[in-house]
């Protein structure tokens, strides 16, 4: 007697069929690279660590996450440990509603620096719960609330310690690159560190605010001399404030000078980062 075939079986089977070209469809045709929000990492004091984190999401999975060092004309490349967290970290958010506020501090205690309209994307550099450090596609760099933003994109936070030695001194810069298990790779520009002694951190500390430095009064003989190079204009680029204003114009001053605090709260919690080189 024939036996017929058992009609779940056969729901299966063709439920297999059906399905599994769509799936490999779907990895053949992968070609989005991982996303990276990064706010890059303008100021390092010297002798001092400098952490360095990073914000990566992946339709597709994220496999690896590594970062680029040049110093002193020697190039090193480390992995980034992603950071130990109880749920997914918003990469990219959008504003639920209109008027959302940008803060230069979390909290809304600092400067306003922009107001949003509803839909806007923002990438998410930093997150300070339940505030999020976000750039704007504009470059505008600050806080928001998260209960003003929706998540659009999800993923893990990256992170990496570079040593003291590393910061002791010469030419420091970085990049960060991410790999999907699909093998697409995207990256950062390359990122230079300018390093800060101790006491050109206390002499910007200690000035007024508004204040500017005080410039040399230009002399009668320097002024006769128009067809020579205005070495005043020049002597700015060599100073250390110059290159602070910079970076507290692309919102780095703030995460440079409050890297005491940072550190603090990496010792109580427990997170796996790299400290090994």
């Amino acid at each position: 007697m024939k036996q017929m075939p058992n009609p779940e079986t056969t729901r299966r089977l063709l439920f297999a069929l059906l399905i599994m070209p769509l799936l490999a469809a779907a990895q053949v045709f992968d070609t989005t690279p991982p996303r990276i929000a990064h706010q890059p990492v303008r100021l390092g004091r010297v002798g001092k660590v400098l952490p360095i984190i990073a914000n990566v999401s992946d339709n597709g999975g994220v496999k690896s996450v590594r970062i680029t060092i040049q110093h002193d004309g020697q190039e090193i490349q480390h992995q980034m440990n992603q950071v130990k967290s109880e749920s997914a970290i918003p990469v990219v958010v959008q504003t639920a509603a209109e008027g959302v506020v940008v803060n230069s501090l979390p909290g809304g205690s600092g400067k306003s620096l922009a107001r949003l309209g509803a839909g806007e994307q923002l990438e998410v550099t930093l997150v300070r719960a339940p505030y999020y450090r976000i750039r704007t596609a504009a470059g505008v760099v600050g806080y928001v609330h998260g209960d003003e933003v929706e998540a659009v994109e999800s993923g893990a936070s990256y992170r990496v310690i570079l040593p003291a030695q590393l910061t002791a001194g010469g030419r420091l810069a970085y990049k960060i690159a991410a790999v999907d298990d699909f093998g697409n790779e995207s990256q950062t520009d390359l990122i230079p560190v300018r390093l800060i002694t101790d006491e050109e951190l206390a002499r910007l500390q200690s000035q007024k605010p508004g204040q500017t430095p005080s410039r040399p009064v230009e002399s009668a003989e320097s002024a006769a001399r128009p067809g020579e190079p205005n070495k005043s204009i020049k002597s700015i680029f060599s100073r250390p404030v110059f290159w602070i204003a910079t970076a507290a114009a692309g919102g780095g001053l703030y995460y440079f000078l409050s890297s005491g605090d940072e550190e603090s709260s990496d010792k109580k919690a427990s997170v796996g980062l790299v400290v090994g080189w």
